[in-house]
Order: structure tokens, then C-alpha cells, then sequence
């Protein structure tokens, strides 16, 4: 008995899920019996398991921090007192993160309406060592980005729990993103939307602190203002 639940549940997660046409037919044929490759992810099953479980254990983890208790923070030195040189750096920074949002959105575009009809069709064709580099750069340089930006970020006057919830939610969108590219290319476009919320958590939680960010380090400098 145990055998055979054993088979059931290995054959529901990870043999592939048939339809008809599994191979793409590029030759003459009747253009009503074509399959779209939106119609041909192989592992649906299996995706939907690793990536539920990995919302709910990604999840927990958010609300962990959110809700720790924790000591109110004073900075030992705000931003509106960085020397001038640290303000330059940031600045410059700033706009070099500006412009790789930029062209993300870009690329996004001309991959998913130019050079390709959607985001499940271009991860569908995209060969493997090739999703294992992308990911690879993705998580790299979006932690990368959005960890330099938080620990600037700590040394604004917000407050520690208002801190918490924006670096969570701009590093938190990196772990989601790549992860649904992965979803996507096993388990069809339906994940789509997971991408499209961690653009939507990128662009609000980088966004916010690198405007306070700015704000900060600068409306002192101009306006000599102490307020």
C-alpha cells in the first residue's frame, strides 16, 4: 500500500503533464492544430508545490522581522550630516540604480511584446544554462543594489518600524521575482502575476528609500533648513 502511494504521489509531482502536440512542429501544418508554446510546460504540478512552499516559508520570514520586538534606534549620525563627499557618492549612486530600473522596465517590454508575445513564451525558449546565468546576475545584483540603498536608508529620521517594512519589501522583491521566472518556465504563464507584484515591490520599497534618501541628504544642504 504504501508502495503504491509512494508512485501516485511521485507521478503527480514529477512526470511531465501531457498534452497534445508535445512536440513543436515546425513544417507544413494545419495552422488550427498548432500548439502555442503557452500550452507545453512540462513540471505544472511540481511548480505549483516548490513555489506555494516557498511563498509560505518567504512569508513567515517578512512577518518575523516585521513583527519582532525591537528597540526604537537612534542613529548615531543622520544623513542630512554626511560629509559631502558621502552626499556626492550617494547621489551618483542613485542615479546609476535610476537608470538600471530604467532599463529593466525596458527589457521587459521588448521581451515580452517585441521579441516575444509574453513573458511564458520567452522563459519557455530560454535554454537552461541561459536561465542559470540570468538568475545568477538577478539575485546578485538586485541584493546587491537593494542592500547598499538599506544600509544608507538606516540613517534617515523614519522610524525603525517603517525602516523594516520597505527593506524588507525591496529585498523581498528579488527573492520573488527570480523565483517566479523558474514558475513561469515550468508552470506556465499563470505565474506572470508574481513577477508583476515584485516590480510593483521593488519600485515602492527602492523607490520610497531613495527619495528619503535624497531628500534627506540634500534639503539641509540647499535650503539650510534644521526642520
Amino acid at each position: 500500500m504504501k508502495n503504491i502511494t509512494y508512485y501516485f504521489l511521485a507521478s503527480f509531482l514529477f512526470l511531465p503533464t501531457h498534452s497534445e502536440g508535445q512536440v513543436l512542429d515546425f513544417g507544413e501544418q494545419d495552422p488550427t492544430q498548432i500548439i502555442s508554446a503557452e500550452a507545453q510546460f512540462p513540471y505544472k504540478n511540481l511548480a505549483l508545490v516548490l513555489f506555494i512552499a516557498y511563498l509560505i516559508c518567504g512569508f513567515a520570514l517578512v512577518l518575523f522581522f516585521i513583527f519582532k520586538k525591537r528597540k526604537e534606534w537612534v542613529p548615531f549620525v543622520l544623513l542630512q550630516n554626511f560629509p559631502l563627499s558621502a552626499k556626492t557618492a550617494v547621489t551618483l549612486a542613485f542615479i546609476s540604480y535610476s537608470l538600471v530600473h530604467a532599463l529593466a522596465l525596458l527589457e521587459v517590454y521588448l521581451v515580452t511584446n517585441v521579441a516575444f508575445k509574453s513573458a511564458s513564451e520567452y522563459f519557455f525558449y530560454m535554454k537552461l544554462p541561459k536561465m542559470v546565468a540570468t538568475s545568477h546576475a538577478h539575485f546578485f545584483g538586485h541584493g546587491t543594489m537593494s542592500l547598499i540603498t538599506s544600509l544608507i536608508f538606516i540613517f534617515s529620521k523614519v522610524r525603525e518600524f517603517w525602516k523594516i517594512i520597505f527593506i524588507a519589501m525591496a529585498l523581498s522583491a528579488g527573492l520573488l521575482d527570480v523565483p517566479s521566472w523558474w514558475a513561469i518556465k515550468y508552470g506556465g504563464s499563470q505565474y506572470e502575476v508574481f513577477s508583476a507584484i515584485a516590480g510593483i515591490m521593488s519600485i515602492i520599497g527602492w523607490g520610497f528609500m531613495t527619495l528619503r534618501i535624497l531628500y534627506e541628504v540634500w534639503w539641509i544642504e540647499i535650503f539650510g533648513s534644521q526642520s
